[in-house]
């Protein structure tokens, strides 16, 4: 009961009653023909009660920061749902019955311990904003590569093993947002290194998700979801199937190219940088890297630059002021490099070489800077610049899927 110190409108459409300390459902809410939305966050509810379904005009239902272990089918029954959100519960399992809420657009299960997912949440057709992070979901659920109508995904702080970047890529055709960042990374040998990559990425890294992967992906058709085409007899294994590119462990063939992009006023940085990644070809790996010092003598410089940074497919830019400063980088790199990172998922890596307003620049400041803006590599000692600098190789490899 509610008690005498809280009042129900039951001809209300909207009841918010979150941080009321309600431990159980307020079953006077069954009375509110007309409600549409429903906040019942930071409580501690343990149960939702079976007639739920009566609620037969809601929209919007907010469980959020509760106790609850379970959900029973009943809520599933709520066929004009549009969002549900039961963040921060104690749910270990989907009921299949949630592919019956055909109208639901964003649905967010973030905070909980739930290790997979039911096959039905690919039935979810309309669904644009799904949000599973911070769950010990092991294995990425393919069935979220089957939603036809998804732009926003939150995947921060899970543990995959596995992560099928290249399917990503061409099956979410509308996916505008992904956000992956995770400030703490246990275990990060068990991690597949694609998803590795993405925890990095403060912010949206869906250009980062294309970088990610030069091999042609395949299209998942709505009757081939078989985890065994993934995963092998229903039981996760340590190598995927060949049809789906080897994802976790196949190394890139294909060279890629790093575009260094510098003021000339900075080119002690750039010979500083230059041994690392010259260290990283001589190991076998299979990239090259371009400056314009690699133009030779009567070559058209301008041409020779828009060249590099066409065939790049990830650009370093070492940040002062002097390059904040340049008319030649702002007007003639940075446009290409930030279209590149736009439409073609180049990954920008920003290292701060001395005090400049990196984070006032509107086209700039979004990007993940290796050292911290008010930590620049001038005001380090050389061993400090050196371990930041081996980093920066890391962030390289894993860029180019290696």
């Amino acid at each position: 009961m509610l008690g005498n110190y809280l009042r129900i409108d039951i001809n209300a459409s909207k009841i918010n009653l979150s941080n009321k300390d309600l431990s159980v459902f307020p079953t006077e809410l069954f009375k509110c023909k007309n409600l549409k939305k429903l906040n019942l966050s930071n409580n501690r509810i343990s149960s939702v009660p079976k007639d739920i379904y009566k609620l037969s005009r809601l929209e919007n239902l907010d469980l959020s920061e509760n106790r609850i272990p379970t959900l029973y089918s009943k809520i599933f029954e709520l066929k004009n749902l549009k969002t549900l959100i039961i963040n921060k519960n104690l749910l270990k399992k989907i009921p299949k019955q949630i592919g019956n809420l055909k109208c639901l657009k964003t649905l967010s299960f973030a905070g909980n311990e739930i290790t997979e997912f039911p096959e039905e949440i690919a039935d979810l057709v309309n669904l644009e904003k799904l949000n599973i992070a911070n769950n010990p979901i092991l294995n990425f659920p393919l069935q979220i590569l089957l939603l036809p109508n998804l732009k926003t995904l939150w995947i921060n702080n899970n543990t995959y093993d596995l992560f099928p970047a290249n399917e990503m890529i061409i099956n979410l055709k509308k996916l505008k947002a992904l956000y992956c960042y995770s400030a703490s990374r246990n275990s990060l040998d068990k991690l597949d290194k694609q998803y590795l990559s993405l925890t990095r990425i403060k912010g949206n890294s869906v250009s980062y998700l294309k970088a990610l992967s030069n091999n042609p992906p395949h299209t998942l058709k709505n009757e081939a979801l078989d985890k065994n085409h993934f995963y092998g007899n229903n039981k996760p294994i340590n190598k995927l199937d060949t049809r789906t590119n080897n994802m976790a462990n196949t190394k890139e063939v294909k060279k890629s190219k790093i575009f260094i992009s510098y003021s000339h006023k900075d080119k002690e940085w750039l010979e500083i940088l230059n041994p690392y990644i010259k260290g990283m070809q001589l190991e076998g790996l299979k990239l090259d890297y371009w400056d314009d010092t690699k133009i030779k003598t009567g070559e058209n410089w301008k041409e020779e630059i828009a060249k590099a940074l066409k065939e790049s497919n990830i650009a370093i830019l070492l940040i002062s002021q002097d390059f904040l400063a340049s008319d030649f980088i702002q007007n003639n790199e940075l446009p290409i490099i930030l279209e590149n990172a736009k439409e073609n998922g180049i990954r920008v890596l920003p290292v701060i070489l001395s005090p400049c307003r990196f984070l006032k620049t509107n086209i700039l400041k979004d990007f993940q800077s290796l050292n911290k803006p008010e930590i620049p590599l001038n005001s380090l000692e050389k061993h400090q610049i050196q371990s930041l600098l081996v980093r920066l190789t890391y962030d390289i490899e894993e860029s180019i899927g290696i």
